[in-house]
This record gives structure tokens, sequence and C-alpha cells, in this order.
């Protein structure tokens, strides 16, 4: 049974976790026939060359390029795939946050993946499975940049302050952005309880036999929904610094808004700022509901 591509994207991002987790220890591969090696490597490209055993292969926020045979998965999150001409992946071959590319004769004996990229694949490769490329998404922080996705990002962002705002205009509005001005601390602390109790709901997810789909899915939509209005908030308050011109909160927000956008799109640091924005967006959605129910 062939699960969805968001569902397999999201199981190969777990299992690379988990196999940066159970890195074995050295010295307990027996000699004589040695297993094949996992690779894991942060912000530095990860290479196969012809004649090393590899078994899988992941990557964070760099590139997978194999030129000779892995037995196992390619995956790179933020970052891109390629495999070689005459060169072999006979797992899966997943980028998240970035393309991949197969060269002439090359071959894939699982699906080929790339969210928020393009796949380029040579007339002669061949892929076992399904070739999924889903270019509109784009993930804040990636290091390559797809205008159409990148387009598409930015009118989320924008959209998401307007429906932030709508839906908290007036007095709960102005309640966020002066937490955000006075007691930003606060707001800091409030985003990381939440986060951190997202984590463990994300972990617990990961125990529940077929969950981890549907449970990401409705749990990260539960935490967009939540930070809309803070989001509004922060965007907001930028935007009124950013551009003295637009001193009221709409066009302020919206403002706000394209900025942490083209902010976003900045290559890894893109993705620090955008968990500070949601730290913050959370933190003062909580600290205003604190703030109302405990009023000084």
């Amino acid at each position: 049974m062939k699960t969805t591509t968001a569902a397999r994207a999201v199981a190969c991002a777990a299992a690379a976790i988990l196999l940066l987790m159970a890195r074995p220890l050295p010295g307990r591969q027996q000699a004589a026939t040695p297993a094949p090696e996992n690779r894991q490597s942060w912000f530095r490209s990860i290479v196969v060359e012809p004649g090393q055993n590899v078994a899988d292969a992941v990557c964070y926020f760099c590139n997978v390029i194999v030129r000779g045979q892995l037995s196992g998965d390619a995956v790179a999150l933020w970052g891109s795939i390629t495999v070689a001409q005459n060169a072999t992946v006979e797992g899966d071959a997943v980028a998240i946050g970035g393309g991949a590319a197969l060269g002439a004769e090359s071959k894939v004996g699982g699906d080929v993946v790339a969210l928020g990229g393009s796949v380029e694949k040579a007339s002669s490769a061949t892929v076992a499975e399904d070739v999924e490329s889903q270019w509109w998404l784009y993930f804040a922080g990636q290091r390559e940049i797809y205008w159409r996705g990148a387009l598409l990002f930015a009118g989320v962002v924008m959209v998401s302050a307007l429906l932030g705002y709508g839906a908290t205009r007036g007095a709960r509005f102005s309640r966020m952005t002066t937490a955000l001005a006075t007691r930003w601390g606060m707001c800091v602390i409030a985003g990381i309880s939440v986060a951190l109790a997202a984590g463990v709901l994300y972990w617990l997810l990961l125990k529940i036999p077929g969950a981890v789909a549907w449970g990401y899915a409705t749990l990260s939509f539960v935490l967009f929904l939540a930070a809309l209005p803070g989001f509004a908030a922060v965007a907001s308050g930028l935007g009124r610094r950013a551009a003295p011109c637009c001193p009221t909160a709409l066009p302020s927000a919206l403002c706000g808004a394209l900025v942490l956008a083209l902010t976003m799109m900045l290559p890894i640091a893109g993705l620090a700022v955008f968990g500070i924005v949601a730290l913050l967006s959370w933190g003062a959605v909580v600290t205003a509901a604190v703030a109302r129910a405990n009023p000084a």
C-alpha cells in the first residue's frame, strides 16, 4: 500500500531524527563482514563515492550527493539530493526544503520526493515508484529559492497576518501588542512553554501506530491557528518600526508581514527567524490571555 507524499515526508523526517539518535558506537562492527554504515551530517554535504558501503544518508541543512551506490534511503532536510550518472539509491530519495536531480542511467528503487523544490530527471534515469515534486511548498530558511514557491510563501505570510488581525482586532490585539512591547521576555518564556508542550505531543504521536500522518497534520494546523493572532501583533510591531508611514494596525501588520516573509527566505537564518517569530506569536497570545484573566 502506498502512502501519501506528505505522510512519506513526515515519516522520512522522523526516521532521520531517529537515525541520528541511534548512531552506533565505534568499534561495534565486525571487521570480517562490515555492515553498511549510516551517514549523518549537519551543514556539510554527504558524498557517497563508488565502492563505499553506505546504507542511509541523512543530511541536515546540506545536500546528499550519490556517485556510487546507496543501499538505503537518501534524505536531505533543508537541502537537495543529487543522484549522479550511473549511481543508485536502492531506497527512497526525499528532499524537504530542496530539490532532487537524477543523472543519466541513475536508478532509484523507491520514491523520489521533493517538498519545496523541483525534480530534474534525465530521460534515461529510472525510478521504481513515484516521482513527486511540490514546488508550491516553501520552507523558511531553505537553501535554494524557487521563485514560484517563494511568491506563494510571501502571500501566505501576509494573508496569515490579515487573518490574525481580523480575528483579534480591538482590545485583544492591543493587549498582545502591549505585551510584546513591555513584557517580551514573558512572551518568549510562554512561547517556549507552548513549543515544549507541542514537542511532547509530537513525540507521543510517534508511539501511536498509524497516527503520525494525521496526528502531525492536525497538531500542526492547531498550532498554526493558535499563532495567527500573535503573529499579526508581531508583524504590526515590526511594521511600525520598519515603515513609520504605516502608523495604524492593519497597514503596519501587512508591512511587517512582508518584511518577515523576506527575512524568512534567507538561507538557514530564515529558519531561525521563523522559530523566533513562532515563539513570540504563541507567547503573545498566552500572555495577553493571562493579562485579561488577571487584570492589574
